[in-house]
């Protein structure tokens, strides 16, 4: 069997799982509920950047490891396990006072014992993934996934509360970190010497650097829309931009997993190397953009259907934040060329540009409730991507033109997509009209996509070929 694809088809099975549980979890809580959780979750995801430092990235990059620099490694994962989930508990306190609500404070300090153990299964998570060991990351993904599910609609229907949700996140840390600490057992050896690892430290750090300012834009909206507007508006804007987050959970996030790897091994065929990355992210967007472009146009039926009617408030938060995810698979994707190329340091620049940039626009659009942050999350982005393709692509095979096709091509899905949607509404409404929309516009933007050089390649090499270098 080829192990790339157990993998990949494990993270779809995943993919699909979450939207059901995302089905059921917002037909048992309530928005308030989910408000509460997303309170919490922004220093529970702050605080994880800081189990390893960026360490996990550097040894998926590294070219080769010494058991000298797993045994530094190790320590300084322990190390830094022990000192986040300390952080916790003080920071959960700090939170409480921040948002003026306990309830914050109880979910953060609970998170501090399966904070630790990911922490320390950190290392052998990387190393799984540096060896290929994807038919282990799938069964791992899988079982941890199963025990969130089961936990979480168990704990929703008893407990009609946000620590469901807390639950079921601590069950699927708690399982997954466990495989991996009784499956690679014998790498986990401290050491109070952590020179031999200094160099992945030192590679790390500035990964780190990344990450750190990252967070700023993924979470500082939660942050903003909590303290400003409180638990009920950040939780109608929570399930809106995890509802855009869905199809990238389930196609880009997993073919990152894959993608990294290869490319690593394509650094030496500059032709290669570009080909497998534009015609990755040229399919990858094709299967994403129509299918945001509808829901998004056709939000409040979306929303309603999916989430129920007690959720319609959220379809115009929803609508804009799909414009995001048009074309988030490509912005996604160009971390990959920065380290792939060495650019740490340009990565950190170019994070540190987009945290000053995002964060303002964040600051203006709060002043609209959570629907005015999704309009100055969808401005931010756009204005940023000219920059962005200039900057990811110097000194890698990739071409900035590569980048605009595939952005622009896009928004091509878009148009198609209101085009669909403007013309079918005089015939039908309801389901019926976002099922044929879908269908009408995918046929049309496979149709396009096809014909383009970069279309032509995906289908000949990327959903054939990419896997025969995984094989078992």
């Amino acid at each position: 069997m080829l192990s790339g694809s157990f993998l990949f088809a494990s993270q779809i099975i995943i993919a699909i799982g979450n939207f059901f549980l995302f089905l059921i979890t917002a037909r048992l809580l309530s928005p308030e509920q989910f408000g509460v959780f997303a309170m919490a979750m922004p220093v529970i995801s702050f605080m994880s950047i800081f189990r390893d430092l960026g360490l996990s990235q550097a040894l998926v990059q590294a070219d080769s490891l010494s058991p000298e620099e797993l045994r530094g490694s190790f320590s300084f994962f322990l190390l830094c396990s022990v000192v986040t989930s300390a952080m916790l508990l003080l920071l959960g306190v700090g939170a409480g006072y921040f948002y003026g609500d306990l309830r914050p404070t109880l979910l953060i300090c609970a998170s501090a014992i399966p904070s630790f153990l990911v922490g320390i299964s950190l290392q052998s998570s990387a190393i799984a993934n540096r060896n290929r060991m994807f038919a282990d990351m799938a069964f791992a993904s899988l079982l941890a996934f199963g025990a969130q599910f089961a936990s979480t609609v168990a704990a929703a229907l008893v407990l009609e509360s946000y620590w469901a949700l807390w639950i079921g996140f601590a069950m699927n840390s708690v399982v997954q970190s466990g495989y991996f600490l009784i499956k690679l057992r014998s790498i986990y050896r401290p050491t109070l010497n952590l020179s031999p690892a200094r160099h992945l430290i030192w590679y790390s750090s500035r990964v780190f650097a990344s990450n750190f300012m990252n967070f700023f834009i993924r979470s500082f909206d939660n942050i903003l829309i909590g303290r400003v507007w409180g638990p009920f508006q950040l939780g109608l804007y929570d399930r809106s931009y995890r509802l855009m987050m869905i199809p990238m959970e389930l196609l880009n996030a997993p073919l990152a997993k894959i993608m990294v790897p290869v490319l690593r091994d394509l650094k030496s065929d500059q032709e290669a190397f570009r080909a497998t990355y534009t015609g990755a992210i040229g399919a990858v967007t094709v299967l994403i953009a129509p299918g945001m472009a509808v829901a998004g146009l056709l939000s409040h039926i979306a929303v309603t259907l999916i989430l129920g009617a007690k959720w319609e408030a959220a379809a115009d938060i929803f609508f804009w934040l799909s414009l995001v995810g048009i074309f988030q698979a490509i912005s996604n994707s160009t971390g990959w060329l920065f380290m792939l190329a060495g650019r740490v340091q340009e990565l950190m620049k170019w994070t540190a540009f987009s945290v000053v940039f995002t964060v303002v626009a964040f600051f203006i659009g709060v002043n609209w409730g959570a629907k005015g942050v999704a309009i100055s999350f969808f401005a931010s982005a756009s204005l940023r991507m000219p920059v962005l393709f200039a900057y990811c692509t110097r000194g890698t095979a990739v071409l900035r033109r590569d980048l605009w096709e595939i952005f622009l091509m896009s928004w091509a899905y878009f148009v198609v997509a209101f085009g669909v949607t403007s013309i079918l509404p005089f015939w039908m409404d309801g389901i019926g009209l976002l099922l044929l929309s879908f269908a009408i516009a995918y046929s049309i933007c496979l149709a396009l996509f096809l014909l383009t050089p970069t279309g032509r390649w995906a289908l000949n090499y990327v959903m054939i070929n990419i896997f025969r270098r995984d094989r078992t």
